[in-house]
């Protein structure tokens, strides 16, 4: 198992840095057969970051960013989405008044802690976060 958080997700969906070693972990993770996880923030989140790319930052057409939706529609087929309520919800927002993230990151934290699985992540300050709470953390290199 592993929880996946949406600075993974993006890097699977649209072209970034790190984008190829993002998909060669995916790619080991279904060679293992892992079950994939994440909060169901992550849809809006990647989401997000699909229009922050096309709007924003100007760095992806609109079209492409489009073309993105439709590959995390598919790719969201493949992993088992998570209610941001409840329990969770309350780990969330305790691990974020400890670790100083915000409760959107604090939940994919809470999330893998909850599975004691490792979270995939490209977010420098989530992985820090997690490290510090004891998840292990997987941050795939840019190769």
């Amino acid at each position: 198992m592993a929880v996946l958080d949406a600075s993974f997700i993006v890097k699977l969906v649209i072209r970034e840095p790190c984008s190829g070693s993002a998909l060669a972990a995916l790619e080991e993770m279904a060679g293992r057969g892992e079950e994939l996880h994440a909060p169901c923030i992550a849809a809006a989140e990647v989401a997000n970051a699909l229009w922050r790319h096309a709007r924003l930052l100007r760095d992806v057409p609109v079209e492409a960013a489009r073309r993105g939706l439709g590959r995390l529609e598919r790719l969201l087929r493949l992993v088992e989405l998570h209610p941001a309520a409840g329990e969770l919800l309350g780990d969330a927002l305790r691990l974020a008044l400890e670790e100083g993230v915000t409760v959107y990151d604090a939940l994919y934290l809470a999330l893998a802690a909850r599975l004691r699985q490792p979270l995939y992540t490209y977010d420098e300050k989530l992985a820090e976060a997690a490290r510090g709470a004891g998840v292990e953390t997987v941050v795939p290199g840019c190769g």
